[in-house]
């Protein structure tokens, strides 16, 4: 083996360590993240709901009062408020992918857990873009699906990863060597970065409050607190917006 070959295979070694550690803590704030959307998504949800109903209450008021006609008011809102629509979708969706991700978690043994440790931190060594720098898209998407199968604990769907890997392993090249060793030293200098950071914001700074059955209730009364405020403001102008758009379909 060559000093330059050394260098690389010492330096990939530590980057290995490195990007296994940032996986792992990704895994665990995608977790911590449905466990809070599992314990007070739903509550949230209703302060979304009930602030995009009023935010379209107003507007549509404000516009039937500037002259505007049913027709043109349905077409502002619709664009205007089209982000709003989506987010609170997304929203929804991801309370529903959540209790689903629990329920296959609650299928799984404390072997299983294991084993997926196991088989994610060989295919991390070998394949993760920040290992094998010269990779293709098409790997680079394989990449992305094998990884969500880890942090959402999908046993089947890296087992078959496993047993049939799609990409081709992490190797030496003398051609490239140089700047590869430059492209380790980058990312092992971000990785170390970004783990720091991840451990300090969300969802890692609600880590011991998802555990604490007080806190979790004062956040779910302050959720429904919102929630009546915001329904409370609903109730006023509910009658003049009935009696204009009632028999409307306003998006």
């Amino acid at each position: 083996m060559t000093e330059l070959e050394k260098e690389y295979t010492e330096l990939k070694n530590k980057v290995q360590i490195e990007i296994l550690k940032l996986c792992k803590v990704e895994k665990e704030n995608f977790l911590l993240d449905q466990t809070h959307l599992i314990l007070v998504g739903k509550y949230q949800l209703q302060v979304f709901k009930n602030f995009y109903f009023l935010k379209k209450m107003n507007r549509c008021l404000t516009l039937y009062k500037e002259g505007k006609t049913i027709s043109e008011i349905n077409e502002i809102v619709d664009v205007e408020l089209k982000s709003d629509r989506v987010k609170l979708a997304n929203y929804e969706k991801s309370i529903e992918d959540a209790k689903k991700y629990e329920k296959k978690y609650a299928l799984l043994n404390n072997n299983d857990l294991l084993r997926i440790e196991e088989m994610f931190m060989n295919l991390c060594f070998d394949y993760h873009p920040m290992i094998k720098i010269h990779m293709s898209q098409t790997e680079l998407q394989i990449w992305n699906i094998l990884e969500f199968s880890y942090r959402s604990n999908n046993l089947s769907s890296l087992q078959g990863f496993y047993n049939e890997s799609q990409l081709t392993k992490a190797i030496y090249n003398e051609k490239t060597a140089v700047e590869d060793i430059k492209y380790y030293k980058n990312i092992l200098y971000d990785a170390k970065k970004r783990y720091n950071s991840l451990l300090e914001t969300y969802p890692q700074n609600i880590k011991s409050f998802l555990h604490d059955d007080i806190e979790v209730a004062k956040l779910i009364a302050k959720h429904r607190n919102d929630a009546y405020r915001l329904k409370d403001d609903i109730k006023k102008y509910k009658p003049e917006y009935d009696s204009i758009f009632a028999d409307t379909i306003i998006n």
